[in-house]
């Protein structure tokens, strides 16, 4: 079973001749190196650029065989829920690499993951300040 190989999940628009001239390769994949306590590996999505590679969490935790099942034509319940969280995923990842100039691990975190600590209004700020309090 350690020779099972599992396929990765790539977006369907995603245009790999365009991350190939920037280097970068664009993947979700069942990173099975770890395994949970309940027999369960974690859905990864793997960025490769310029042969280093990083792996950003879904939080989606599957075995091998609901990992199959949802890389199928036709996943049911909670499994189709969770290939259109990973699709989308790699959507926003792809929109990301794709409209930047030059590609980097740091711009593109900072992009995919939003800017800790950032406040959009007043109103959220005052209240985080009386929580701080």
């Amino acid at each position: 079973m350690k020779n099972d190989k599992l396929p990765n999940i790539e977006h369907p628009e995603q245009d790999n001749a365009k991350l190939k001239q920037k280097n970068v390769s664009l993947c979700a994949l069942l990173d099975t190196r770890t395994e949970n306590r309940d027999k369960t590996y974690t859905v990864r999505i793997r960025i490769i650029f310029d042969r280093k590679a990083k792996y950003y969490t879904t939080k989606i935790q599957l075995s091998k065989d609901q990992y199959k099942s949802l890389t199928g034509l036709n996943p049911r319940g909670t499994l189709r829920k969770s290939k259109v969280v990973v699709i989308e995923l790699l959507k926003k990842a792809n929109d990301i690499i794709e409209g930047m100039p030059v590609f980097s691990f740091d711009s593109f975190e900072r992009k995919f993951f939003g800017k800790a600590g950032q406040l959009s209004d007043v109103q959220k700020a005052f209240k985080q300040h009386i929580q701080e309090l």
